[in-house]
C-alpha cells in the first residue's frame, strides 16, 4: 500500500500513518513519533497556485535539508515531550525562503498571524498553501475571522471541515 501511496506522490504515504512522524527521502521513510499532541491549526489558500516544478527549479540547492542547529532533532524531542510551546520554534520549511521572496504577501500574512495568536505559520510543501498552529480551538477560531475579515480578497472562501481553505 505505501507504495502504491508513494507513486501518487512523494507525501501520500504520510497520510497513511495518521500519526505525528518524522518523514525523510522523497517521504518514502517514515518514522512514527511517540506524541500526544494534538494541534489545532487552520489550513489557507490564497486565490493563486504555485508551481511545484516551478518551486523545486528555483530553490537553491544548498538550502537543502540543511541543519546546521540541529533543530530536526529538537523538533523531535520536543514532539516527544509533548511540548507544543518549544515544537513550534523549530519548524522549517526550505521552500520559505523562495517562496516568501516571490510572494511578498506571504511575509504580512504570517506576521499578521502570529500577532494575533498563532504559534506558527508555515509554508505547506512548496506552496501556496500555508497553514497556522494555535495553543487552542478558541485562539484559532478568533484569529482565522479576523484574518478573514482583514484578507478576504486574497481568498476564496469554501466549506469548513477540519481545516479552512479560503
Amino acid at each position: 500500500l505505501h507504495e502504491l501511496a508513494l507513486s501518487l506522490g512523494a507525501d501520500v504515504p504520510f497520510f497513511l500513518i495518521n500519526k505525528i512522524s518524522r518523514v525523510g527521502g522523497i517521504g518514502e521513510k517514515i518514522e512514527p513519533l511517540q506524541s500526544a499532541i494534538q494541534l489545532p491549526l487552520r489550513v489557507f489558500s490564497p486565490s493563486f497556485s504555485i508551481s511545484t516544478p516551478w518551486a523545486f527549479k528555483h530553490i537553491n540547492p544548498s538550502v537543502i535539508g540543511v541543519d546546521s542547529s540541529n533543530s530536526s532533532s529538537k523538533l523531535v524531542d520536543a514532539l516527544q515531550n509533548d511540548d507544543i510551546l518549544t515544537a513550534a520554534k523549530f519548524l522549517h520549511n526550505d521552500f520559505e525562503s523562495l517562496v516568501f521572496a516571490k510572494f511578498p504577501a506571504y511575509h504580512i500574512w504570517r506576521d499578521f498571524l502570529l500577532s494575533n495568536g498563532a504559534l506558527h505559520v508555515g509554508l505547506s510543501g512548496s506552496g501556496s498553501s500555508f497553514f497556522a498552529l494555535f495553543e487552542n480551538a478558541r485562539i484559532m477560531q478568533i484569529t482565522e475571522e479576523k484574518f478573514y475579515t482583514e484578507y478576504h480578497c486574497c481568498f476564496k472562501q469554501k466549506e469548513r471541515k477540519n481545516y479552512v481553505n479560503f
